[in-house]
């Protein structure tokens, strides 16, 4: 795993001068490659969605990384999907508890419908924002994979490169990767040379 030390020693090792303000392109350059991913619907910034609504709530809070689901969510221990709410006139045709069916994403909440009467827990897959970097010992997300890019980026940005430019550069690396991830290698390889038979 890198971290931000180590992004910014390979610039220094290029001949790039470290910024003050090296963090926010940092930051900036993973958000670019972030918000290609999720336009992309990779599974790359997925995380799992675990959301506690107490009984006789209505509610429950998102994660502070939530950026949006991937799928419908679902109550765990129940085998269907929680519907997305039709609006206001199904929210509050609900006037007492029971087992919810529809949910609706309102700021940082999972609203369910109609309230539950035992504490349930809510399931399901979302796309995670990236943890801001804000320390030299910050590691990077995505593994790895995107270090150079990460590199690249911060050097268009500190070479004043137009925000298009380096937008299309990002772009296109999280499109080239996305669409080689899935690929898979031949299931036989062909044997070897037999050097024992000369």
């Amino acid at each position: 795993m890198s971290t931000a030390v180590e992004i910014a020693n390979i610039i220094q090792a290029r001949g790039g001068i470290v910024p003050n303000y090296y963090y926010d392109l940092l930051n900036h350059v993973i958000k670019i490659l972030a918000g290609r991913m999720y336009y992309r619907n990779s599974d790359i910034i997925s995380d799992e969605l675990d959301v506690t609504v107490a009984a006789a709530g209505a509610y429950g809070e998102l994660p502070d990384d939530f950026w949006g689901l991937i799928s419908e969510p679902y109550i765990e221990g129940y085998t269907w999907m929680l519907k997305p709410s039709t609006g206001k006139a199904l929210e509050i045709s609900y006037v007492s508890s029971g087992q919810p069916s529809y949910y609706r994403v309102k700021n940082a909440n999972i609203y369910i419908y109609p309230s539950t009467s035992a504490e349930i827990v809510i399931k399901g897959d979302y796309f995670a924002k990236p943890a801001t970097i804000t320390e030299p010992e910050g590691v990077l997300p995505y593994n790895e994979q995107f270090d150079i890019a990460i590199i690249e980026g911060i050097f268009m940005l500190i070479q004043g490169k137009s925000l298009l430019e380096i937008e299309y550069y990002l772009n296109t690396t999280v499109d080239l990767y996305l669409s080689k991830r899935d690929k898979k290698s031949p299931v036989q390889l062909p044997g070897g040379i037999n050097w024992g038979e000369q």
